[in-house]
């Protein structure tokens, strides 16, 4: 018995597909947050640094 949509049927291409698509997207947005989150903490470092040399 086979379904009338084959496209219905589980695909190790398609599965394939979306493993190796996540593989290479998770590492990328995992590497920009990261960056993002480098940034921030740089310039609240930064605003610490001149407003605290500003009150001396």
């Amino acid at each position: 018995m086979t379904s009338a949509n084959p496209r219905a049927q589980w695909s190790l291409r398609n599965q394939l597909t979306s493993v190796l698509l996540l593989a290479a997207l998770l590492p990328a947005l995992v590497f920009g947050i990261a960056l993002l989150w480098n940034q921030w903490q740089r310039d609240q470092d930064d605003l610490r640094l001149r407003l605290g040399s500003t009150r001396n």
